[in-house]
């Protein structure tokens, strides 16, 4: 008997020891990893060659900076064995969501670096190295949720506490309100009157009739920002018009965002944290960047973001009084008309709310729908054009993908592709121009061709829809060659840019007196700055897309996992905004992800708040206690 229990006891200690050296080669996976080079390796015709090749090859793969890889390697070591402690087995979800991360960042390098599956596919060795990056970056993101995950729920009391200060309460949202201001100021300051693009320059010169006026900029925001510097020309001059728009979107945005994280303290998260999220807001370099560009995505930010704190109200109640729907359709349609996709956003979370909240309050949800459909219809169907002769943009902007598709398959397979399919491709797209044309990352080039001739469209969709059949995998390489930087976060994007100097390119704007104030030394401090954000280690990953769709993804994952099925209501308008990214003519903008990266500190707080508590305190206007089960 006691042999029996030495033995035992005995074999504990070997498994214990085991598991130690275990987590030492699964540490040692991902230093490898985090060092690897994104590149090809060639095969050779004799196998006894390739194998030499390879191995030689493989000490060029990798890349060392001295002692990291020795702190890695201890960091992802404590890591394994503090979730190993803790997990008996392995958590579902998070292995599903750390394959997804895996796969979608291994991907986009490879379209990133190759616009192709080279680095997957090229050959055996490229699959057995990219298998093994799957698979390093696989434990890495497991192990990095994992710990997260126990850590907040493990430790619940460092970040929520049971009541707030009653002072505080009040003056958090002028406190923060003021910090976010002054940090924004400088940046519309010291670029006055603002850094334009093509696109703030078009909607100058429709307003003021030296172009034909088209609904392919949002009227709401042409008008918006033409109205203002009307009105600056007529108190001072164009360029103080010009500073009163981005003076407009500063103070909503920090007004806005200020508001959210309001709601956030109030209910519970500490100040501490709230104050981490007020921080991001303000010193982002990305949003001061937005900030003093003159351009219509900020402010459609902030209305999309005004929508989530709404919506996140109604949620939270699960009820929805006639107030709650006149501000939710109110903040629906005033985003919805600041550009010209974001009704997707809008109308499927309403819909949805007819579902979610009880019975007596699905009467003012389907009027707060009707409501949105119908104000939002009478402006783009009667007001916009009808009343105010603005015509209607031109239906290319809604066919990148295909476009792109149809371009990319001619590249691939140019020789198979029938005079008929090359006629009707021709009908739409300038067929010989299609090579030439197309840029794998950017669908402007070949969308630019289009004849705009709409009788084409339904003939050009069969054979489309034909030429899918005979190669798909082209078609989704085109998809996923256009969007990689949305999917996982390989790529910085700050693409709002500081103008030293108008040039040729904004002779429009000169030309009716908007001129650069300052010299180039306050605006190549901002410049400097910009490029802090691109490129600093960790600073960076603030500037990458693809890193709020992974963690809006997160947030999903947890709800799933904690069975809050009905809070997932509040990600819809996020994820729709991710698939219009998809579909944008971009590959990697931070501008079109912009709404996602704005709600993404208040995503975090709410589903640590409604994921991981059973029961919160909200103590808002009405000072309601709510159990949320």
């Amino acid at each position: 008997m006691d042999k029996a229990i030495k033995y035992k006891t005995e074999w504990k200690k070997y498994k214990a020891e085991a598991r130690k050296i275990g987590y030492l080669f699964l540490a040692a996976a991902v230093v490898l990893v985090l060092h690897c080079k994104i590149q090809i390796i060639e095969a050779y015709d004799s196998s006894a060659s390739e194998v030499v090749h390879f191995i030689g090859k493989l000490s060029n793969f990798f890349t060392s900076y001295n002692l990291t890889d020795l702190f890695v390697w201890a960091a992802a070591y404590f890591m394994i064995r503090y979730v190993s402690l803790r997990d008996r087995s392995v958590d579902k979800w998070s292995a599903l969501l750390s394959a997804l991360f895996s796969v979608s960042y291994v991907l986009s390098n490879s379209y990133m670096t190759f616009n192709s599956t080279a680095f997957l596919t090229r050959n055996r060795y490229q699959l057995f190295l990219s298998g093994f990056c799957m698979y390093g970056f696989f434990v890495l993101f497991y192990f990095c949720i994992r710990m997260i995950l126990i850590f907040l729920d493990e430790h619940s009391g460092i970040f929520v506490r049971e009541h707030a200060a009653q002072n505080l309460r009040v003056r958090f949202l002028p406190i923060s309100f003021s910090v976010i201001l002054l940090c924004w100021l400088p940046w519309i300051l010291m670029n006055y009157p603002g850094s334009f693009c093509p696109d703030s320059q078009a909607q100058l010169r429709q307003f003021f009739g030296d172009a034909t006026f088209t609904a392919h900029h949002p009227p709401l925001s042409t008008y918006i920002m033409g109205t203002l510097v009307v009105i600056g020309d007529f108190l001072v001059d164009k360029n103080f018009g010009c500073f009163l728009y981005l003076l407009l979107q500063t103070c909503m945005g920090a007004w806005v965002f200020s508001a959210g994280v309001k709601k956030l303290y109030v209910v519970g998260l500490r100040f501490r944290y709230c104050f981490l999220m007020i921080l991001f807001y303000a010193l982002a370099p990305f949003w001061g960047c937005f900030v003093q560009w003159y351009e219509k995505d900020l402010l459609y930010t902030e209305a999309a973001t005004l929508f989530l704190i709404h919506l996140i109200d109604i949620v939270i109640k699960r009820e929805c009084t006639k107030r709650d729907a006149e501000i939710l359709a109110a903040a629906g349609v005033l985003a919805s008309l600041l550009r010209n996709n974001g009704i997707y956003a809008v109308l499927p979370v309403i819909l949805l709310l007819a579902f979610y909240v009880g019975r007596r309050f699905r009467k003012a949800i389907w009027i707060s729908l009707f409501c949105t459909i119908l104000i939002y219809g009478c402006f783009v169907k009667i007001i916009f054009p009808s009343v105010l002769g603005i015509k209607n943009g031109s239906v290319k902007e809604a066919l990148s993908i295909p476009f792109q598709q149809t371009a990319r398959y001619v590249v691939a397979y140019g020789d198979e592709v029938t005079e008929y399919e090359k006629d009707v491709i021709d009908s739409v797209l300038d067929y010989d121009s299609l090579v030439e044309k197309y840029d794998p990352v950017i669908s402007d080039p070949v969308k630019g061709m289009y004849k705009e001739d709409g009788s084409k469209l339904p003939e050009y969709f069969k054979v489309w829809f034909q030429m899918f059949l005979k190669h798909p995998g082209i078609y989704i390489s085109a998809v996923l060659n256009g969007s990689y930087g949305y999917i996982a976060p390989v790529q910085t994007n700050i693409e709002a840019g500081i103008l030293t100097d108008f040039g040729e390119r904004y002779s429009y704007l000169t030309g009716i007196g908007i001129h650069r104030i300052f010299d180039e030394l306050p605006t190549s401090v901002f410049t400097y700055i910009r490029n802090i954000g691109l490129n600093v280690p960790l600073v960076k990953y603030l500037s990458m897309p693809g890193m709020y769709s992974w963690i809006t993804m997160t947030c999903a994952v947890i709800f799933l996992k904690e069975k809050k099925y009905g809070f997932l209501i509040i990600l819809v308008p996020e994820f729709m905004n991710i698939l219009v990214c998809i579909a944008s003519p971009l590959s990697n903008a931070i501008r079109y992800e912009l709404p996602v990266a704005a709600a993404v500190p208040l995503l975090i707080g709410w589903t640590y708040i409604l994921g991981f508590k059973k029961d919160v305190t909200i103590s808002s206007e009405e000072t309601k206690i709510l159990r949320l089960n």
